[in-house]
């Protein structure tokens, strides 16, 4: 896709630009502008925002598989495709009752 620009006008030499998406790579520039027209453009400037924690899994889905010998539960989700940063695992928790400790998957 081609590069959506978005100006902003600023007086004196400075401006603050607020929500901008984790985990992004912006490229900036700036010029200046008087009743006459404006200027060239500076060289652009490209800075990648910090990564931040993910957003919550969806489409979780657990099959309870019982044997007369074993009981297993198969746990499916989607995978984050807006992950705000690079997902190095997903953590699965479980407990046996409300108030019991929890279980980590490894």
């Amino acid at each position: 896709g081609g590069n959506i620009w978005q100006e902003t006008t600023s007086s004196p030499a400075s401006v603050d630009i607020t929500n901008l998406k984790p985990f992004t790579n912006y490229t900036l520039r700036v010029r200046a502008v008087n009743r006459v027209g404006s200027g060239p453009y500076s060289a652009p400037l490209s800075h990648a925002t910090d990564q931040s924690t993910p957003s919550m899994v969806s489409g979780v889905e657990v099959i309870f598989n019982s044997s007369t010998t074993a009981v297993s539960a198969h746990v499916t989700w989607t995978p984050l495709t807006n992950s705000r940063g690079i997902i190095t695992q997903y953590r699965v928790t479980y407990q046996s009752s409300p108030g019991a400790a929890l279980q980590n998957v490894n």
